[in-house]
């Protein structure tokens, strides 16, 4: 996934990974409200993995290291 810039994502949230403890901070990209194109994203710890966010959007999620 390419990310242009940083005002093409909105921050939905900051949350700490529940496996590897890496403080994350979860954006939403291309969402644009087009009805009936929502999906189930995930959002992946980009440490291990894990799932940390799930939203169900037209966009796509995005987690991004804080701090580990």
């Amino acid at each position: 996934m390419v990310i242009k810039s940083k005002k093409d994502m909105s921050i939905l949230y900051d949350t700490i990974c529940p496996k590897c403890g890496a403080k994350l901070t979860i954006h939403e990209q291309g969402a644009v409200g087009m009805a009936g194109c929502y999906e189930r994203e995930d959002a992946n710890c980009p440490v291990c993995n894990t799932i940390v966010g799930s939203k169900r959007t037209d966009g796509v999620l995005i987690a991004e290291l804080k701090s580990k």
